[in-house]
């Protein structure tokens, strides 16, 4: 004797910001990247670096909040659009008062290093795309290369769990990459979000804080 209605506000997924031109291997969605960014308590005012970047979803969304850009202002068609109540003019307004909250500009630098030519090739075009590439520098490099571009910064990584990715060497990136955190990169925070509690052991490194997430089906610590 209980009805649930449901009403579709949004039409296509909010996680779609628009800028993924070119896709990767298992990218990690956009919006799970924002959230763990926040998660990170990333405030916009220090450099970034991903040195398993992908199509670059950590860096640009990164660049994204220190610029202060809103996602989706500039998409056209939300599911709302279509319903009586719509307010045109005041979306219109609303949309105009966050785009003057925008920065044309940031000091900082973000960066995005990955082994892969066709991820580094993807990640430049998705950083074009939201309009970011000015401030993002991406590099093809391995873990075992890592070096710190400068002193301090926040680092954040999404490494291959072994649930999709087919690693042979999947133990050695971890192992090198706990390597690299702690000889080359003192001074920085990092943050590692992994699926697979033995693969993030191999690190040998101790964490101040681990919080339970979700990447898709997969139960995850951040």
């Amino acid at each position: 004797n209980e009805v649930f209605m449901s009403i579709d506000t949004s039409g296509e997924t909010l996680s779609q910001r628009g800028y993924r031109v070119v896709t990767t291997m298992a990218p990690l969605r956009e919006h799970v990247g924002a959230g763990l960014l926040k998660l990170a308590d990333y405030n916009g005012q220090i450099s970034v670096l991903d040195p398993m970047c992908g199509s670059g979803t950590f860096v640009i969304e990164a660049a994204l909040q220190a610029l202060n850009r809103y996602p989706a202002l500039d998409r056209k068609k939300f599911g709302f659009n279509k319903l009586k109540i719509f307010d045109r003019e005041m979306w219109l307004k609303i949309s105009e008062e966050f785009i003057t909250q925008e920065k044309e500009t940031t000091e900082l630098k973000f960066y995005g290093f990955d082994t892969s030519s066709q991820a580094v090739d993807a990640a430049k075009k998705n950083a074009i795309a939201a309009g970011v590439a000015e401030f993002c520098e991406f590099r093809r490099r391995s873990v075992q290369e890592l070096i710190s571009p400068i002193e301090s910064g926040l680092l954040i990584i999404n490494p291959p769990y072994g649930e999709r990715l087919n690693d042979h060497n999947i133990n050695d990136s971890y192992k090198d990459l706990g390597y690299a955190l702690k000889h080359t990169f003192k001074g920085w925070t990092a943050w590692v979000i992994s699926g697979n509690k033995d693969l993030v052991g191999l690190m040998g490194l101790k964490s101040s804080a681990r919080i339970p997430v979700w990447n898709g089906p997969i139960e995850c610590r951040f």
